[in-house]
């Protein structure tokens, strides 16, 4: 579906249209009229209008560039494939950590709201999702169609544990402070279960009431629950008996806990109840700017805010405390299907009918980011464009319009922005990007053409001959660049390029010449234009006859713990290789005739020795599979990652670290002239803590990492915490990284399908599931790791097929 940019402007505040309804439908159309009649106005002005700007021919130049500029620029929409489907369920923690979702598809996912990730992994179980609670340990309980309860943990992709008893009519649930679950069905009879989904106890059934509901107050001990049209009742959730009630003269049609325990809120006609639970009496009320049923209230104590959702469709803010004040209105996506806030964060978000979560700031009501869910990836994505996510060109997320489409990685170098949501919310982080909106449009990019010419039978080198043919449309020639079945061809192969003009154009035209791989050789062309946007691709292929070699595996791993120095040494970075090495080694040889295996450490793990192991895979064919493994510290100088390797000493400093560091740009052109297609690199570098605190963030990691992967199009997963403790533990022995692949080459990872081969994707998924739970599980906090993978699958190992599906 194709979603207008204008979407992403949500939950603002209405001033001059306060009696009208915003439409979110904004056409592109009409963004063109804008630009457009702007530049109109610049160019009919008469001549004297400029005279205080000294014109010269330079400014006449520059004004008709930017009319050109602006008249060409193309419109983009938001496009999501494969969505989610609507929001089912929208659920916060306690704690106002964690946010629970459940959409269409049935599948769970949770949203950190401090560490600013997305928990996906998490596949559909048994029948559809209905009401769901998450604890402040992220394990949350899920309660189905058919009445039946679940219950998951953050390490599992599947329940850990289900209930025996099936509930007729169960339609809400909520965790109390101990984990016990209290659900209430159709009749208003209230259910007890404990932490492993036993049945505890059944309370009264109440009398029958058009508006089933319940709520918790915020220390998890009391539920609130409807028992009559214009009658509440309080119950102990720790022992289910009744302890107190609330009668009111007029219909209760919604009501919810404020910051405190002895606090209800009660919403009635025209108004909202403050009630005293301690001394059973109303202390104030707070007015609706006119006659208004409610819907559903909720309390923001981060703002000192009471919301409510009017059954008009309006949304409605009070500040708590003053009475006397009326409901704001408040304009939002009239495709809501779920309403929450969280407990200490100014948020206001809102699951919609188009699978998309948006996040309100309270306190900067114009500022808003979109959460977009696919079934094949994720993005968080702000009002200008930039986002954060996994963004992989199979993520389902693209900017497009009826003739373009332009996937999330074409925008990497402008609005790639880790940790996006914690920057928005927090505003005490410094953005990396300064984008441009995409809501303003961009540049015609340049138009790609190729062509390919496989080689004759008298070519003993068996080269393919690719031509790619760029033309001008107004957003630059830029620089061709040549993936071959994913992995990026070095510039070192072209053996011809020229560029000419026809008319008012620019066309260049490239020439490369490619060893051809047995099968299918797939080509894809790319081009950066003058604004640093990727160009919508070109992919053609041919087919090459012949069953070549039998590939062989080509294994280098490269560690340091030994640095020379306490405060740089690692603890297992030389166990964490050896153990890599010898497990891939036994689990390869059934895939390839040959498995060849170099490892340097420590002292021989230099900037020059690591090139030169680099450098003897050259002989590699292009059938071959290439597994870089590196354990070391790592850092981000210039947005170029460095590996670092011995010689590093402290204090340190960027001169030094370029000497005695591999940057991935170098590491980048190494790789491009090898003739294997077939590339992994496993990164798990570490960060020790106060030693390298004065360099830069996780989040320039992310990007340049991100960027890199990118930009070669290799299979890259990559373990960037900072924090020594974040990386290795002396339960494991090893870094949880490293201990996730190993125990995914043991056949963990071998789910998609289980066919007893693991390949890079699978890999790739093992480990962003798997990493950040056991971080979480050995360490003060989960670790996600960085994962670049593109689309060319491959073998690495065969799988000893050690776990049932679906198992963790």
């Amino acid at each position: 579906m194709l979603i207008p940019s204008a979407l992403l402007l949500f939950l603002t505040k209405v001033r001059s249209l306060r009696s009208k309804k915003v439409s979110l439908e904004v056409p592109a159309a009409r963004w063109c009229f804008v630009a457009i009649a702007s530049v109109a106005v610049l160019v009919s002005s008469p001549p004297s209008a400029f005279a205080q700007f000294n014109t010269n021919r330079a400014v006449q130049r520059a004004i008709t560039t930017n009319v050109r500029s602006a008249l060409e620029r193309v419109q983009l929409s938001l496009k999501v494939k494969e969505s989610a489907g609507s929001v089912v369920v929208q659920k916060t923690s306690r704690n106002g950590r964690y946010l629970l979702l459940v959409f269409e598809d049935n599948r769970p996912r949770v949203w950190d709201l401090d560490k600013s990730r997305y928990w996906d992994h998490f596949q559909a179980s048994g029948e559809s999702v209905i009401a769901a609670a998450i604890a402040s340990d992220m394990s949350f309980v899920t309660l189905h169609s058919d009445g039946s309860l679940a219950r998951w943990s953050p390490e599992a992709k599947l329940p850990v544990s289900q209930s025996s008893t099936q509930l007729t009519g169960a339609r809400f649930l909520e965790l109390d402070r101990t984990g016990d679950v209290i659900v209430l069905a159709e009749d208003g009879a209230l259910y007890a279960f404990s932490e492993s989904l036993e049945r505890l106890g059944q309370a009264s059934a109440a009398q029958s009431t058009s508006r089933t509901a319940m709520a918790m107050d915020p220390s998890g001990d009391v539920v609130v629950t409807a028992v009559a049209e214009s009658s509440l009742r309080l119950w102990s959730s720790r022992t289910g008996a009744p302890i107190g009630e609330v009668n009111l003269d007029r219909d209760i049609t919604a009501f919810a806990f404020g910051n405190e325990s002895s606090r209800l809120l009660i919403a009635i006609e025209g108004a909202v109840v403050d009630w005293d639970v301690r001394r059973s009496s109303a202390v104030g009320e707070f007015p609706c700017p006119s006659n208004c049923t409610l819907e559903k209230l909720l309390v923001n104590s981060a703002t000192q805010s009471l919301i409510a959702v009017a059954e008009d469709g309006n949304l409605l803010r009070w500040s708590l405390g003053r009475y006397e004040s009326t409901g704001v209105r408040v304009v939002y996506d009239q495709n809501f299907a779920a309403l929450t806030t969280a407990a200490g964060a100014p948020l206001l978000i809102g699951g919609t009918t188009r699978g998309l979560v948006h996040f309100s700031h309270l306190e900067k009501p114009d500022t808003q980011l979109t959460l977009v869910s696919t079934r094949r990836g994720w993005a968080m994505i702000d009002a200008l464009g930039r986002f954060d996510g996994q963004v992989g060109e199979d993520n389902g997320v693209s900017w497009a319009n009826d003739d373009l489409e332009f996937p999330l990685p074409s925008f990497v170098d402008t609005h790639f922005e880790p940790g996006l949501f914690s920057k928005w919310l927090y505003s005490s982080f410094d953005y990396l990007t300064d984008p441009r909106a995409l809501a303003e449009g961009v540049l015609t990019p340049p138009r790609i053409e190729m062509s390919l010419e496989a080689p004759g039978a008298a070519d003993p080198d068996q080269l393919i001959t690719v031509e790619v043919v760029v033309t001008d449309d107004g957003g630059g020639l830029g620089t061709p660049t040549l993936y071959h079945l994913g992995l990026k061809v070095s510039p070192e192969k072209v053996v011809s390029s020229s560029t000419k003009e026809e008319g008012d154009r620019r066309i260049s035209t490239t020439v490369w010449r490619v060893r051809a791989l047995p099968g299918e050789n797939t080509f894809t062309a790319k081009v950066k234009d003058q604004e640093g946007v990727i160009s919508p691709a070109r992919v053609d292929s041919v087919q090459i006859s012949g069953d070549g070699d039998d590939p062989a595996l080509h294994l280098l791993a490269i560690a340091v713990d030994d640095y020379g120095d306490e405060q740089l040494n690692l603890n297992y970075s030389t166990a964490d290789a050896e153990a890599v090495v010898a497990n891939l080694r036994d689990l390869a040889g059934p895939l390839f005739s040959q498995v060849y295996t170099t490892t340097i450490t420590n002292e021989d793990a230099t900037r020059e020795g690591v090139l030169a192991a680099v450098r003897g895979m050259r002989d590699a064919n292009p059938e071959d599979v290439i597994v870089i493994y590196a354990a070391s510290h790592g850092e981000v100088f210039d947005d170029n990652f460095h590996l670092l390797l011995q010689g590093l000493r402290l204090p340190l400093s960027k001169r030094r670290v370029k000497q005695v560091g591999l940057a991935f740009d170098e590491l980048a052109r190494e790789l491009e002239l090898l003739d294997a297609r077939r590339v992994v690199m496993l990164l798990d570098t570490c960060k020790s803590g106060d030693a390298l605190e004065n360099l830069q963030s996780d989040f320039r990691d992310r990007r340049a990492l991100q960027s890199f992967g990118n930009l070669l199009g290799l299979h890259l997963i990559a373990a960037t915490a900072k924090g020594q403790l974040a990386t290795e533990s002396s339960v494991l022995g090893h870094g949880v990284f490293t201990y996730n692949f190993i125990q995914g080459l043991q056949g963990n990872a071998d789910r998609a399908p289980q066919d007893g081969v693991l390949t890079a994707s699978e890999i790739a998924e093992f480990a962003e599931a798997g990493v950040p739970a056991l971080s979480a599980q050995y360490a003060a906090f989960p670790q996600w790791p960085t994962v670049y993978a593109r689309g060319f699958d491959f073998g690495v190992a065969a799988s000893a097929l050690t776990v049932p599906p679906g198992q963790p």
